[in-house]
């Protein structure tokens, strides 16, 4: 039986998604249940992409015009010849050197015929436009030789290094209708879409928010701490000059920490959580394929507070060959633990797929490497490895891992979380499999696109849905509920 619907204590309005979809959204709340955070991505643009993108727009109509201006430079030079030692009319180029009436150059005491006041072949005023010395022709190009040309480099080099050769994946250039064109060569640079991602925190129970920063950065790996102090991600870009980097947000004051772990000739880094404690993220940080086609795979943990590097194990991986000395390196999956001390190390996919390593480790020196294999877990491969509070190695949740034998055991199974589900004009939320509440709905247009998040006391649940309806592209919010609040008919039994 259903129970009487329930309003949410408040709503918090997120912004519209580019395009027909909806914003992606992770809730979580602190431990003592004080505070919400809300995290999404928004679509956004940098300078520099927004620069790379449009600069053949910029710098094709700067080179017209400067060979224009170069073209008629030439033109007018070239049909103004003059004289050495000769006056000429700034407008017209007509020659005002005066010329005696007698053969012979004046005496001394006599004086030179003097310049007309205007000029016979335009009437230009030689008082306030002063005539100009005529020069001859490599003399007056030179000027435009050297300040034309280096002008018109720049946008050549623009254009040369912006624009790329046409293919499936970039927009032909000047106009995208050329697309159509299959022989047309030359297209706009291939700038992947960037989004920022945004970090809002709302105070409980008031529902009023507190804060809101964001990163400049839209990491598809980053993961918060449980006190929602530190949110951690691997950065490795084109803006960064490629350089694999451990990156530390700290959502309360916005601010970004980062740490190079190593340059693009040392391979390619990957985040993959913290330690039991969180005082340390974990990073992985392959190599290249070596000369024996062999990878270096070592694993990293930095101190979240100090940005302190330190290796904690080693392991050698084989890559998948996919042609002729072209290799496609593992996917894989690392953890570490500091007390007890000790790491585990996991390739998901690759000749190795299903390898586990673990060992302990001993001050700065990696420990032993045992090998055993991961357990079948049906289609889908093991991907996640974590420590839990008390040393043990779990495997995606499911399984534990005796680090004494090697044996990988199944762990008992709890009830996982129902999605919330829709009963005519109401929503309902599990805890579990207990029904916790119903919400009041419209199901032709909402609908939930994420399961119900409790807080750690219990008191709190949000959902987030997407509102859709004909005349307005889709919005997404989060519905936020106050269980404490509920009437005793609202509980389900």
């Amino acid at each position: 039986m259903l129970s009487e619907p329930v309003q949410p204590a408040f709503e918090i309005h997120l912004p519209p998604p580019p395009g027909n979809s909806w914003t992606p959204v992770v809730t979580s709340f602190d431990p003592a249940s004080s505070k919400l955070l809300v995290q999404y991505s928004v679509p956004s643009t940098k300078p520099g992409n927004w620069w790379r993108y449009h600069a053949p727009d910029f710098a094709a109509p700067f080179l017209f015009i400067l060979a224009l201006i170069f073209v008629f430079s030439v033109r007018r030079i070239l049909r103004r010849p003059q004289l050495f030692d000769h006056l000429y009319c700034r407008a017209c180029n007509y020659d005002l050197t005066p010329h005696p009436l007698a053969a012979d150059p004046p005496t001394s005491s006599e004086q030179a015929p003097a310049l007309p006041s205007l000029c016979p072949e335009c009437g230009t005023s030689t008082l306030t436009r002063k005539p100009v010395e005529g020069l001859p022709a490599f003399r007056r190009f030179a000027p435009l030789i050297g300040f034309a040309i280096p002008l018109l480099l720049v946008p050549v080099l623009i254009l040369c290094s912006r624009l790329e050769p046409k293919n499936s994946g970039n927009i032909a250039w000047p106009l995208q209708s050329l697309d159509q064109i299959k022989w047309w060569p030359i297209a706009r640079p291939l700038v992947p879409p960037h989004q920022s991602r945004h970090f809002e925190t709302y105070a409980l129970p008031a529902g009023v928010r507190t804060r809101h920063t964001f990163i400049e950065d839209d990491p598809w790996n980053g993961r918060l701490t449980r006190d929602l102090s530190h949110y951690t991600y691997s950065r490795f870009s084109e803006e960064n000059g490629w350089d694999n980097q451990a990156a530390i947000f700290d959502p309360t004051t916005g601010r970004v920490r980062t740490r190079s772990m190593g340059g693009s000739d040392t391979g390619f880094s990957a985040f993959h959580g913290y330690t039991p404690d969180e005082k340390e993220a974990v990073y992985t940080l392959i190599s290249l394929v070596g000369p024996e086609n062999i990878c270096t795979a070592r694993i990293i943990a930095v101190d979240l507070e100090t940005l302190k590097v330190r290796e904690a194990a080693q392991v050698k991986v084989a890559p998948q060959s996919t042609g002729p000395n072209s290799w496609q390196l593992p996917t894989l999956s690392a953890s570490v633990c500091n007390s007890p001390a000790c790491w585990a190390f996991l390739i998901v996919s690759g000749p190795d797929a299903g390898l586990l390593h673990y060992g302990t480790q001993k001050s700065e020196s990696p420990g032993e490497t045992k090998l055993t294999r991961s357990p079948s877990a049906g289609p889908s491969p093991l991907t996640h490895l974590s420590y839990n509070d008390d040393g043990t190695l779990l495997i995606d949740e499911s399984f534990a891992v005796n680090l004494q034998t090697g044996i990988v055991t199944a762990r008992p199974l709890f009830p996982s979380p129902v999605p919330a589900t829709i009963y005519v004009n109401q929503m309902l939320l599990y805890s579990g499999t207990t029904l916790k509440l119903t919400a009041p709905i419209n199901p032709k247009t909402t609908v939930p696109i994420t399961c119900p998040i409790f807080s750690p006391n219990g008191r709190w649940v949000v959902i987030t849905v997407s509102v859709s309806s004909p005349s307005q592209p889709p919005a997404t919010k989060c519905l936020v509920f106050d269980l404490s609040k509920l009437p005793p008919a609202a509980s389900a039994k």
